[in-house]
């Protein structure tokens, strides 16, 4: 969503290959709703692709798929933060 169409579309020419070239998701195509003022706001649905089973984005926005074939791993929790010593 944004209020300048011009700059909506130039993101979206760079960000729609991408998506539907990613082989881990299928894309619906693109749906255009209304925004006041004239800017763009478009909706897609975005769905997991048969044989994967997870994609999990970290802080960093790497995107990590995980196929349904593949041997389930536990991931370690972060530390809590120390405790004040009430």
């Amino acid at each position: 969503m944004t209020d300048d169409k011009q700059v909506g579309e130039r993101d979206l020419e760079v960000l729609e290959p991408l998506l539907r070239s990613c082989t881990a998701l299928a894309m619906s195509e693109r749906t255009n709703l209304t925004h006041r003022g004239g800017g763009l706001r478009v909706t897609y649905k975005v769905m997991l692709a048969p044989g994967a089973t997870t994609v999990d984005v970290e802080r960093d926005q790497e995107v990590i798929v995980e196929r349904a074939d593949a041997p389930r791993t536990r991931r370690p929790r972060r530390a809590l933060p120390p405790g004040r010593g009430r």
